[in-house]
This record gives structure tokens, sequence and C-alpha cells, in this order.
């Protein structure tokens, strides 16, 4: 065999060459008409970037349109003016330019329509009610007449508690609820009469004052009298209420908390009473008394 026969023949060559340079050619092609990518880092950055620019030029573009709707805020020295000067002896008129003052400041600063910001103007406005307070007495111990704790004394000191109480029967707390609801629903006569009754219970809270109080009852006692006098001082406010609805309001709230109060202090004697045995006959001003406070 000779070296010839080893070789491919020029055909089988002019094949191959022609399939390797079409290979070229097309290799060659594709790099021409593809351009080079860029760096997928630099891709992302840039992306990221016009994004930021584009979300911040939009926030930009919101809070600028906002604020030009938005009225300047008032100076806040300005305001605290306003509210002392809206601060008038009719507790209903003040609240209700507080508010307003408040109000236009909370809009002025984009607030006011969300929950927060209203709960917190109604609560500086309730605050004006609460500070409502009344103008009485106050008793102290050195007041009272203190006795020895004896089944004698606290037996004679229910009795006499009971006959004070019997003794005031305009000191009621039904009559004042009555009159105040009728005051209430248009009828302003009825308002003529809580000045009488405020006057009875003060007159029940000094007499209740010189009843021979024993030691242990002392406290209690002295809670009954302040609230009697709290009550009668709530008067003042709630006869005011066709005028000033609010002060009226106030003084019905200073009025009913009073009331519990001397309950409280009532359920706590008949307490001490069971507890050293104090037994009321039926012939007793105090066995009424005692069945009332306990519910029998």
């Amino acid at each position: 065999m000779s070296l010839r026969d080893t070789l491919p023949s020029k055909k089988f060559s002019a094949i191959v060459g022609s399939i390797a340079l079409s290979c070229l050619l097309v290799m060659v092609a594709n790099i021409v008409t593809q351009p080079p990518p860029l760096p997928k880092a630099e891709l992302a950055s840039d992306s990221s970037a016009d994004q930021a620019t584009d979300w911040q030029a939009t926030l930009d573009n919101i809070q600028a349109q906002q604020a030009s709707r938005l009225p300047t805020p008032p100076d806040p020295t300005t305001v605290q003016d306003l509210l002392q000067g809206a601060q008038t002896a009719n507790i209903t008129d003040s609240v209700g330019r507080s508010l307003l003052i408040n109000v236009t400041d909370a809009s002025a600063q984009g607030l006011g329509a969300d929950q927060p910001t209203q709960n917190q103007l109604l609560a500086a406005a309730m605050q004006q009610i609460q500070n409502v307070a009344v103008q009485t007495k106050t008793y102290s111990v050195s007041d009272l007449t203190i006795v020895p704790n004896s089944k004698e004394t606290l037996h004679a000191y229910g009795n006499a508690l009971a006959l004070v109480l019997a003794k005031h029967p305009d000191a009621s707390m039904a009559e004042t609820l009555t009159m105040f609801g009728s005051a209430v629903n248009g009828q302003t006569t009825q308002l003529t009469k809580m000045g009488t009754i405020a006057r009875e219970y003060e007159a029940l809270a000094t007499d209740l004052a010189n009843i021979p109080t024993p030691l242990s009852i002392a406290a209690y006692q002295l809670g009954v009298i302040n609230g009697e006098m709290t009550m009668a001082g709530s008067f003042e406010h709630m006869e005011m209420v066709s005028s000033d609805p609010l002060r009226g309001l106030a003084g019905l709230q200073i009025y009913n908390n009073a009331a519990q109060s001397v309950q409280g202090m009532f359920i706590n004697i008949t307490q001490v009473f069971a507890k050293e045995g104090i037994l009321f006959t039926k012939d007793d001003a105090g066995a009424q008394l005692v069945s009332m406070l306990s519910g029998q």
C-alpha cells in the first residue's frame, strides 16, 4: 500500500474545507451582528438607580401637592392664646370654642381626620368638664362629737342617725333626678326648686355632725357628712342645665358620685352594727334604717 492510498481524496478534502469555512462564516456573522453584553451587575445597578430616582421624584411631587393644599399652620403661641380666650363661665361655650380652635389647628397640619387625633381633641374637651368642682364647707373630725365605743353608744347612734335622715325628706335623690330630667326635657320651671333641695342637704349634713358618734364609726360618719355637702354643692351646676348643658351634666355627675360614696359609707356603718352585735327592735328608729340599707 502506498502513501497516496492513505490520504483523503481531493473531492473529500474539498467537501470538508467547505463545511469548515461555512461554520467560520456563521460565527463571524453572529459576532458582528450582536453587540457585546454589559456586565449584569452594572445593568442591575443602573435599573435600581432609575427606579429610586423615579420613586423619589413621585414622592416629592405628592408632598408638594399636599403642601400646596394646606393653609399655613398657626403659631403655637397664637393657638394657646386663642384657647385661653375661649374659656368663659359657660362651659358649653368654652368646650365648643376650644374644639373649633383645636380642629382648625389640626386641619392646618393635615390632621383631624384620623381617629387618634379626634380622640385626643375629645379628651381635651372632656377635661374641661372634669375640672368642674363644688364650693362647700368641708367637715373634719374636730367638727364631730366623738364618744367611746360601746353597745350603748352604737345603739344610740343608730337611732339618732335614722331620726335625722327622716327629718330631711326633701334631701331626696329620686326627687332630684326627677327635677333634673324634667329640666332637660324643657320644663325649666323645675329648676327653681333645686335651691331648696340643696339647702336641705346642707341642713342634713349639719344635723349629722351633731350626732354623738362612736369612735369606730367616726370616719364613716365624716364621709357621709362631706358627701351630703358635695351633693348640696352640685345643685349650683345642675340648675344651669338649660343655659349651660355641659355644666349641668357635670353637676349631675358630681351628685351621682357623691351619692354612691354616701351609700357606701352607710353600708360600712351597718356592717359595724352587725360586727358588734347591735340589734334594733321594731320600735327602734334604727331598725328601718338597717333593714333598708341591708336590702331586707
